[in-house]
């Protein structure tokens, strides 16, 4: 029964599909209390004055769910027949669970299904929910002491006669007419079960106006469409059904959209069908749908790292908010610069040679790699005696050189000289 109820909990929608087979119950306000469970009408419960849950029933029972209806919240079950079968019976809001964790269940027959702990005036149950021990469900109504009892496809227990009366994205099966709402999106294919009659054929509605192909086979209707048109976003009449037998309601629903996208769809029960309570901004039970920072719901606007709505402010690639980045000719967000060896804030420099990190360096007279060298005297003379240059073009510019034979050597190729004056030593 476990694994049963989990197959059906996808999506975390607690109450829609659980066991594929929702069969809604009428209750009447002033019902005739049974004497004795034995006594109620086959396949059926009741709530009695002191929170025991009769039952009787011909199939065994490997799971259950229904809601406490009237305002009353239910705090947990205990005791019972289900109970003494080990089954788990929770209780939280107005929904109980009962299962068991090791395949027990409780044997078909009549009794105190369980006891429930209830704040408030309870006026009965619904949404019931009953599956044998394989996980297959099985009809089980409400008894309010009358033969009618039972629910049926057009139940009339919200008084539904129009599709647009219902709630957003739901179905309603009326005297064979399948009823619809759905407001915002259109219709592009849709599949379902009728449960408690087969379908021998559909027709007519906004499917057929739709020019939909929608084919009935035992208690499976499908509609679709071989051009690619869809039933526009709306309500009414969907498709009309031919039944053989009381049909209950409609189970495994699927609907798409135009694009092919699975919209969430779900029998009207005439109750709140989600279990948590909690929807979101589009009003869909458990939905992600969350405003923006605009207010729009499921919009796209954000804040920018300035926390402006819909702004353009970004982090610069030195984690500032609207900066301008790495400076020009910079090489990181501190503002140091490659060096000859291409190493960002490195301390590689070019030789006088032009070779990056070499050892080359201009003698006193000014010759990368030459050898001249002051003397004691403070002359700059070559230790080789060849290597001193014999050309001012050779040597640095901006500088003088007195050859040996007296002749002063010069190299001012930046400027012009308009005199000059020196002394010469030794």
């Amino acid at each position: 029964m476990l694994n049963f109820l989990m197959n059906r909990c996808s999506n975390n929608i607690y109450t829609r599909r659980i066991l594929g087979f929702i069969i809604s119950s009428m209750f009447v306000f002033n019902f005739t209390m049974a004497q004795d469970a034995c006594e109620m009408d086959n396949n059926s419960i009741q709530l009695q004055d002191d929170g025991a849950v009769w039952y009787n029933v011909d199939t065994a029972i490997g799971g259950f769910q229904f809601n406490i209806d009237g305002g009353a919240t239910v705090s947990g079950g205990s005791g019972g027949d289900a109970g003494a079968a080990g089954f788990v019976v929770q209780g939280a809001g107005t929904t109980v669970l009962g299962f068991s964790f090791t395949g027990s269940s409780v044997p078909e027959g009549c009794g105190t299904l369980t006891n429930l702990a209830l704040t408030g005036d309870a006026t009965g149950l619904s949404g019931l929910v009953f599956s044998d021990p394989s996980g297959t469900a099985f009809d089980v109504t409400y008894f309010s002491g009358s033969d009618d009892g039972g629910t049926g496809g057009d139940d009339g227990s919200a008084e539904i006669t129009d599709g647009c009366e219902l709630p957003e994205n739901n179905l309603y099966l009326l005297d064979g007419a399948v009823l619809y709402n759905s407001p915002n999106d259109n219709i592009g294919g849709f599949q379902f079960n009728v449960d408690g009659a087969t379908v021998t054929a559909a027709s007519g509605g906004d499917a057929q106006g739709a020019g939909f192909v929608v084919q009935a086979a035992g208690s499976t209707v499908l509609g679709f469409s071989f051009t690619g048109s869809s039933v526009p976003a709306g309500c009414g009449t969907l498709t009309e059904l031919t039944l053989d037998g009381e049909a209950t309601g409609l189970s495994g629903i699927v609907i798409s959209s135009s694009a092919g996208t699975a919209l969430d769809f779900s029998y009207y029960t005439g109750e709140d069908e989600c279990a948590s309570g909690i929807y979101d901004c589009a009003g869909v039970c458990d939905g992600t749908a969350e405003e923006d920072c605009a207010g729009v719901c499921d919009g796209s606007a954000e804040e920018d790292c300035a926390g402006v709505c819909g702004g353009d402010a970004v982090i610069d690639e030195c984690g500032e908010c609207g900066g301008d980045g790495i400076a020009d000719g910079a090489c990181d967000c501190a503002g140091n610069v490659e060096d000859c060896a291409g190493i960002c804030g490195g301390t590689s420099e070019e030789d006088c040679a032009g070779v990056c990190n070499g050892s080359s360096e201009e003698d006193c007279a000014g010759v990368c790699g030459g050898n001249a060298e002051l003397d004691e005297c403070g002359d700059c003379q070559s230790s080789g005696g060849g290597d001193a240059p014999s050309d001012g073009c050779a040597m640095t510019d901006g500088s003088l050189y007195l050859t040996t034979d007296g002749a002063v050597l010069y190299n001012s190729v930046s400027n012009n000289i308009g005199g000059f004056q020196f002394n010469v030593d030794g």
